[in-house]
């Protein structure tokens, strides 16, 4: 087989399995939680953003998930199941109800000045313009996640950000040198903040760009430098556990 394809399925099989694992705790958890408050909330709104369930069962636990933030008066609660309910109708195509859930859920933010929750609302937003041709508008959304990244404790939100014009440029105009530019600061800003996923992240972003401009090689060497991220950090997981209830 392959080498790349090898690289591929080993990262896919990953993948699934922790995200088959998280599911069925989470549905656990929910099954089990007798209260209907911020933990029942939160469990469903993690249960919506499962990328394995179908977009019925998504959707389904998103709207459970307003309804009870709104019951509760819940406002992270509801902003972030509104943000899932964005992500579902942009999965179905539906861009401008994707956008309207969206602009629900930036006005709450901006009515608690949560700085993170517009954050990562408008990033969301700013994808959904590129994808519905709002090129323009998309930067100048993105240019303002900029700006509240400066805002954030720590470099994490900024590398994020980075990576997210890196993608604008990748995808919506196809520069691949400047997606590459901005790849590198991301890259170096996720170092400065000691953020392992924020360079997992951007290697394989940067593993992609390789890839299309055909150095299958630098793509290769960008998998493994992502493949040896995830084992350390389980290998560190299961040490730490291990170390919590007194083995060696």
């Amino acid at each position: 087989m392959n080498k790349y394809l090898v690289i591929f399925f080993l990262l896919a099989g990953f993948y699934v399995f922790g995200q088959n694992e998280k599911v069925s705790n989470l549905r656990e958890q929910i099954r089990s939680h007798p209260d209907k408050d911020t933990f029942f909330v939160n469990r469903l709104n993690e249960l919506s953003n499962q990328p394995l369930l179908t977009l019925s069962s998504r959707d389904s636990a998103a709207n459970e998930a307003l309804k009870m933030a709104r019951e509760i008066d819940y406002s992270k609660g509801e902003m972030t199941a509104l943000q899932a309910l964005s992500e579902i109708k942009y999965l179905q195509g539906n861009m401008d109800g994707s956008i309207s859930f969206l602009d629900q859920a930036l006005v709450i933010a901006e009515s608690e000045n949560d700085n993170l929750a517009q954050f990562d609302i408008l990033i969301d937003k700013a994808m959904t313009q590129m994808n519905v041709g709002q090129n323009n508008n998309g930067l100048e959304t993105l240019m303002k996640v900029a700006d509240l990244a400066e805002k954030l404790p720590g470099k994490r939100w900024l590398s994020q950000a980075q990576g997210a014009i890196a993608a604008y440029y990748s995808v919506a105009q196809i520069d691949l040198p400047l997606a590459m530019e901005w790849s590198l600061k991301s890259l170096n800003t996720a170092i400065e903040a000691g953020c392992v996923q924020c360079q997992e992240n951007t290697w394989i972003r940067m593993a992609t760009i390789d890839s299309i401009i055909g150095d299958h090689e630098q793509a290769l060497i960008y998998c493994q430098k992502v493949m040896k991220s995830m084992q350390d950090r389980d290998a560190d997981k299961n040490n730490n556990l291990r170390n919590s209830i007194g083995e060696r």
